[in-house]
């Protein structure tokens, strides 16, 4: 399967007691609630990219995987999973401390297949992430 057409996904939202409603200032139509995370690409059981229109309209983006393979993710691709997410976050609170191992941790302590690299983008003022830990902390 070839794939010669711009993808768009409709958003996965997901409420979470930290989020809250900046995302409609954006014009989007948002679901009840504070809103955390917008998912705009996910192969994930907690939501799925399901593309919005044109003529692959209602494909799931696991089924456009299987089908396309490395025709649509790229020629190191081995199959399984889409690699990337891509998501918007609206923290209206600090938010706890996130692990998150590389892809031998991950199977070994059975989290998962992969491992998650992050990339961060502010998108409004007053944004910031703190990396590491002081010397001496452990568990």
């Amino acid at each position: 399967m070839e794939v010669r057409v711009p993808l768009i996904f409709h958003p996965v939202y997901q409420p979470l007691v930290w989020g809250g409603r900046r995302m409609e200032k954006w014009g989007r139509t948002l679901p009840p609630g504070p809103i955390g995370e917008a998912w705009e690409l996910a192969d994930h059981e907690r939501g799925m990219s399901v593309v919005a229109e044109g003529p692959l309209a209602d494909r799931r983006l696991r089924d456009l995987v299987a089908d396309a393979g490395t025709a649509l993710v790229g020629g190191g691709f081995s199959g399984g999973e889409f690699p990337l997410m891509v998501k918007l976050i609206d923290a209206t609170l600090r938010l706890s401390v996130q692990v998150h191992p590389d892809a031998a941790l991950a199977r070994k302590f059975g989290v998962g297949g992969h491992g998650k690299t992050e990339c961060w983008v502010f998108l409004d003022d007053g944004g910031e992430i703190c990396q590491g830990t002081k010397p001496g902390i452990g568990r």
